[in-house]
């Protein structure tokens, strides 16, 4: 049917406007004014666009390869770089070391005699004597190198060898140093402590010319160096034999462990110079005093049931030597 009348297609009689028809260009706008391609489909309200997809081919042309990512290239340089700089470090480390090693003043500074070692020596003895014995028994050289790294060790077996001493405690090296070209000597300092004598024990049998009748030895009955002078050491009443064979070893005797054992509680206690003699009497001990003799009782570590500890012991004995009037000697075995 024709509408060219403008009559209404609805049979209605009214006229209706007619509408004007868009222009090319507003027919590619959408509805919020962006052009759009006339092939191109509107997609509803509240919907996403998506996006063209990409051919394969064009897609396949395009990625780059994971080879020649800048990332990766970039960690494979400073890896390269780092390498370097650590090469170059050790080469001059190494060439520095090599440098300071041709230098007298370093050197004359690296190193020090053996007999300038510091540290404190026996119960009459000197110096330098006990270094000399020191390094004697423990086949050290007389130059030691500062610098060398198993020098404490060293010193600490060859301090540990000589019969005088129980313990190295501290080895301590401190190098020679250099300034404003004047060098500084380095030095070595030891700590030790020394087997103190408790206990003299008379030998049996007939001595060689020169030696002494009489030997030393520690609380745990280790035979001691034979020195000239006996002072505050209380002696055994029984003559022994079966001497060790060299000063540091212990005397394989019960009589001198048990006797040397008591002595030392005696010695930490105080009260051991008041001591005169030890005489080993059945299954005990009896101490030989200004005041007369004392029952101790058993060796320390193997006393009967009931029996005082020999803190106890020690206090008692201390009370009774240095009370002002005289009294019975006590019986330190039993409990009062």
């Amino acid at each position: 049917m024709s509408t060219s009348s403008g009559k209404s297609p609805f049979g209605d009689g009214k006229r209706r406007p007619r509408k004007k028809s868009a222009s090319p260009e507003a027919k590619n706008l959408d509805e919020e004014g962006l052009v759009v391609s006339p092939s191109a489909e509107v997609p509803a309200k509240g919907l996403k666009t998506p996006a063209p997809a990409k051919s394969a081919r064009k897609s396949k042309e395009t990625a780059p390869s994971s080879k020649f990512l800048p990332s990766r290239g970039l960690a494979l340089g400073g890896w390269m770089a780092g390498l370097a700089l650590l090469a170059l470090g050790l080469v001059s480390l190494w060439w520095i070391n090599r440098e300071l090693g041709r230098d007298p003043k370093i050197l004359s500074s690296a190193s020090v005699l053996f007999s300038s070692i510091s540290c404190p020596t026996p119960q009459a003895m000197g110096r330098d004597a006990f270094l000399e014995e020191v390094r004697y028994i423990g086949h050290v050289d007389q130059e030691l190198n500062l610098l060398d790294p198993s020098l404490p060790s060293i010193l600490a077996a060859a301090f540990r060898s000589h019969p005088w001493v129980a313990e190295v405690e501290r080895v301590e090296i401190f190098p020679g140093t250099t300034r404003l070209g004047q060098p500084k000597a380095g030095k070595v300092e030891v700590k030790l402590r020394f087997r103190q004598p408790v206990l003299r024990v008379p030998l049996e049998g007939e001595t060689l010319p020169g030696e002494p009748a009489e030997r030393e030895v520690d609380p745990l009955g280790t035979l001691l160096p034979a020195r000239p002078a006996f002072s505050g050491v209380p002696t055994l009443a029984t003559r022994r034999q079966g001497l060790p064979p060299t000063p540091g070893n212990m005397w394989n005797d019960t009589i001198v462990q048990g006797g040397a054992k008591v002595a030392g509680e005696l010695a930490k206690a105080g009260i051991l110079e008041r001591v005169k003699g030890l005489r080993s009497v059945g299954a005990g001990w009896e101490l030989e005093t200004a005041k007369g003799p004392v029952f101790w009782g058993r060796t320390p570590g193997f006393e009967t049931a009931g029996e005082p500890p020999v803190a106890e012991k020690c206090r008692k004995l201390g009370q009774w030597l240095s009370a002002p009037v005289d009294t019975s000697s006590p019986d330190l075995s039993k409990a009062v």
